[in-house]
């Protein structure tokens, strides 16, 4: 720029320096020439030139060089998140519960899968009965307790209580009520009682227990194998280092994959258990059986030969025979009860139904004429004399069932006997 000439105008944009008596730089600006504004911050805009005690280096100032600029530092490179592929065994074993928490939704799936795969099945084996009206009567029979016997259904009895559950039964099915319906008609009038629980033993508690018992298992299987991985972090982090490349796994691939398998060794079970239920569902008992009801005999035997004056085991003794078709045995060990307790109707009652099954109405018919002689309004003694008489073709016998009926008019046999005494007429 050339020299300025003292009192020569100055040109726009020159800057003139100068100093003030403070010693400060002034710029002198000709006339009708804008001051300049200051820019954002308290700092002068880029056409202010130099700033105070600073040499003039032209409009722009000073520019450093790219070099000299301040660089942010470099982050570190990503790490693939803690639990997922092999570079973060050992972040995903420290964070366990957020695995869990993960798994939860696919065992809870699960467990509804096993629910409802028990329900299909428990339908398919129980839901699926006979068609013909015999079948149906004695399936429901099946599930009725027979009042005059020891643990026999009114399926298996031949007892004359028996005998009319079976034909309330066929009635109720004529008219067309299903079976849940004719049980709790038993049920309103008997109590819950009269019907016979299934057993909480083999199949069916097999299909209520495993649903339940599939949650907590699973969770324990997963606590193991977590386990199992803390004790080899340190080895799979060292074969991670050796070879990256070659030990890479998907996010989450483990988890679902035993989500998976877990479902289907579910199904392939619940499938096992329907096809096992068909196959064995009406097959005899078998040798295990038969030697468990020894082992019982033999015990109440033994009890019995203990305590020889007593009526009670004897008792017992008579009415597990019964329950197994040995009824000459049955008879000798009621006989021996009631010749230490002539008066035990329970015990008298016992013998004379044990008569009346094998073939001895005879000797059953004066054994129910003193209960009655006791106790009038005994109903089972009531019914099983009626029927003796009426088989013996002898005409107190609609006398007899007339009492009966009064006594015990919602009886299971009612109506048979209405029946019987409207067919004598």
């Amino acid at each position: 720029m050339p020299p300025r000439v003292p009192g020569a105008a100055c040109r726009p944009g020159e800057l003139v320096r100068g100093r003030a008596a403070g010693g400060r730089a002034q710029h002198r600006r000709p006339a009708g020439e804008r001051a300049p504004v200051p820019a954002r911050g308290g700092c002068r805009g880029v056409a202010n030139g130099v700033r105070p005690g600073q040499p003039a280096r032209g409009r722009l100032g000073r520019t450093g060089h790219p070099r000299n600029l301040r660089r942010r530092p470099r982050r570190p490179a990503r790490r693939p998140a803690p639990g997922r592929g092999d570079a973060g065994v050992a972040g995903g074993l420290r964070r366990t519960p957020v695995a869990l928490r993960r798994a939860v939704p696919g065992l809870l799936a699960i467990a509804a899968l096993l629910l409802f795969a028990a329900g299909l099945t428990r339908a398919v084996l129980v839901g699926s009965g006979p068609t013909d009206e015999d079948a149906r009567v004695r399936a429901i029979a099946a599930t009725v307790r027979c009042p005059e016997c020891i643990g026999e259904s009114a399926a298996d009895s031949q007892a004359p209580t028996a005998r009319g559950i079976r034909e309330t039964i066929r009635e109720q099915v004529r008219a067309g009520r299903e079976p849940d319906e004719i049980r709790r008609w038993f049920v309103d009038r008997y109590g819950p009682g009269i019907l016979l629980e299934p057993p909480a033993r083999g199949l069916g508690l097999l299909l209520w227990w495993l649903p339940v018992a599939f949650v907590p298992l699973a969770l324990a299987a997963l606590a193991v194998t977590r386990w199992a991985r803390r004790r080899t972090a340190g080895s799979a982090v060292r074969d991670t280092a050796r070879a990256p490349e070659s030990s890479a796994v998907q996010p989450g691939r483990p988890a679902r994959g035993a989500l998976v398998l877990a479902a289907a060794v579910a199904v392939a079970l619940t499938v096992g258990i329907v096809m096992a239920g068909r196959g064995t569902g009406d097959r005899p008992a078998g040798p295990a059986a038969a030697t468990t009801g020894d082992t019982e005999l033999d015990v109440l035997s033994a009890a019995a030969r203990s305590a020889p004056d007593e009526v009670g085991p004897w008792l017992s003794l008579g009415r597990a025979l019964e329950h197994r078709g040995r009824l000459a045995e049955a008879a000798q060990a009621y006989e021996r009860a009631v010749r230490l307790d002539p008066k035990d109707s329970p015990a008298a009652f016992r013998l004379a139904f044990a008569y009346a099954r094998s073939g001895q109405a005879e000797r059953a018919r004066p054994l129910l004429q003193e209960i009655l002689a006791r106790d009038a309004r005994h109903t089972e003694a009531l019914l099983l004399l009626g029927m003796l008489q009426h088989e013996a073709g002898q005409p107190e016998a609609s006398e007899t069932l007339r009492r009966f009926l009064e006594v015990a008019a919602e009886h299971p046999a009612a109506a048979a006997v209405r029946r019987l005494l409207e067919g004598d007429r």
